[in-house]
């Protein structure tokens, strides 16, 4: 079963506020992140949710984000 759009982005905003270090990020580095999880799971049939938090963590680690 499909879901619609809103649901798709309710879920998403609920499930940023549970990944570690994505709120170090700014309003459009998360968007970023949000697409471009969103692609790779299109494109490689994978899961977007666990996608989006590795691209978070990984990010996090290479741009050397910290706790302001």
């Amino acid at each position: 079963m499909e879901i619609s759009k809103d649901e798709f982005k309710r879920r998403i905003e609920q499930y940023m506020l549970m990944i570690p270090r994505f709120d170090w990020f700014s309003d459009s580095e998360r968007e970023a992140m949000v697409l471009e999880a969103q692609q790779t799971a299109d494109i490689h049939n994978e899961d977007f949710f666990a996608i989006l938090t590795n691209l978070a963590f990984m990010r996090s680690i290479t741009e050397g984000k910290k706790i302001s």
